[in-house]
């Protein structure tokens, strides 16, 4: 479909239809012991809904025809990605289940648009096996903008997108079948039914309380998107933490705390090295063993934790020039050992990143 396979895991095909299996059942047995009632309250109107979601050069919008659909009845999901020429698009390759939706099929392809934009079409055809209101997860996709800058570097850009999710109703459309005749129905074979209701529900449960405990937290990117380098990642985090104005707020303690944790993940990212978890005289001790750096910059970060630690474990407060003075270090140090990493880029943008 898009990108790379992945290595996320889903549920394999005989789970699947076990789970589909057993929720049908489920559903079939409540039908069976619940007694017909008229309606509470009429339902809401279907209507069609739009997504859009726009960040740098991508303009992302999914399409659904109707918020409303049948159970096992399998609908389209449209998504249509514009590109500015030479930036790279990917989204996981979304097999399996999708939230409460089995993954019926994905296509995509090639659409015609403007000059200045490349533009293609994913259709999802959807299966929803459980009724009720339920939601289409957001969909997460990536792009790599490799074009050179206007300053005249060939710095590569790359984040990530997410659609928001997309609320549905899943109409039963088992709730009408009805049997030939109205048949009471004896108290033993009710508690036979309620029995195989519970055991399908139990299983149903076991096999997602599984699933949710082996998958990743976060879906996995497809391998044409390449992480963060090290600096730009840093340099990112900071200028969010200084957009927060902690030190105004007076939570100059959390400032301490996240901008010497910040200053580590760099180190490690940076430098390949453990130093999160270490604690103060453990980093100290490693620091001066890394040949990577200068004398001055190992002293810095000696007199950077040193700065740190009376704030974040004695709430020492610090004067205005000395809080000016960590925000400042923490930034030079970054910029003095900043590096451009190598970043994979699809085959038909595949450029070279000088270091």
């Amino acid at each position: 479909m898009t990108g790379s396979p992945t290595n996320s895991r889903r549920l394999p095909p005989m789970r699947l239809n076990i789970a589909v299996f057993t929720s049908a059942m489920a559903i079939l047995a409540s039908q069976a012991i619940a007694q017909p009632s008229p309606e509470n309250a009429a339902p809401s109107a279907p209507h069609s809904v739009r997504r859009e979601a726009n960040q740098g050069p991508v303009h992302i919008v999914a399409t659904l025809a109707s918020d409303h659909v049948g159970m096992a009845s399998p609908f389209e999901l449209h998504i249509r990605i514009d590109a500015e020429r030479d930036v790279a698009t990917a989204m996981p390759d979304y097999k399996g289940i999708l939230g409460s939706f089995e993954i019926v099929d994905t296509k995509e392809e090639k659409i015609d648009c403007d000059d200045l934009h490349d533009c293609r079409e994913i259709t999802m055809t959807l299966r929803a096996v459980i009724p009720g209101e339920t939601t289409i997860p957001g969909l997460l996709f990536a792009y790599v903008d490799s074009r050179p800058k206007m300053d005249g570097s060939n710095r590569v850009v790359q984040d990530q997108i997410e659609l928001e999710p997309i609320p549905i109703v899943v109409e039963n459309t088992l709730a009408g079948i009805k049997g030939p005749a109205s048949i009471p129905m004896p108290f033993s074979m009710r508690l036979i039914l309620w029995a195989l209701a519970a055991i399908a529900a139990i299983a149903v449960a076991a096999l997602i309380a599984r699933w949710l405990m082996r998958r990743p937290r976060r879906i996995p990117i497809a391998q044409v998107v390449p992480q963060l380098p090290p600096y730009e990642w840093a340099m990112r985090e900071l200028d969010r933490l200084i957009a927060e104005d902690l030190i105004a707020k007076g939570q100059t303690q959390e400032f301490y705390y996240r901008i010497n944790l910040l200053l580590r993940q760099y180190i490690e990212r940076r430098f390949n090295v453990m130093a999160g978890e270490q604690t103060s005289e453990e980093f100290i001790s490693g620091v001066q063993s890394m040949g990577a750096l200068s004398f001055e910059q190992r002293e810095t970060l000696r007199a950077f934790v040193a700065a740190c630690d009376p704030v974040k474990y004695a709430k020492q407060v610090p004067s205005a020039e000395d809080t000016d003075w960590v925000l400042n270090a923490a930034r030079d140090f970054i910029d003095a050992t900043r590096q451009v990493a190598f970043v994979d880029q699809p085959t038909s943008n595949r450029e070279e990143v000088p270091a």
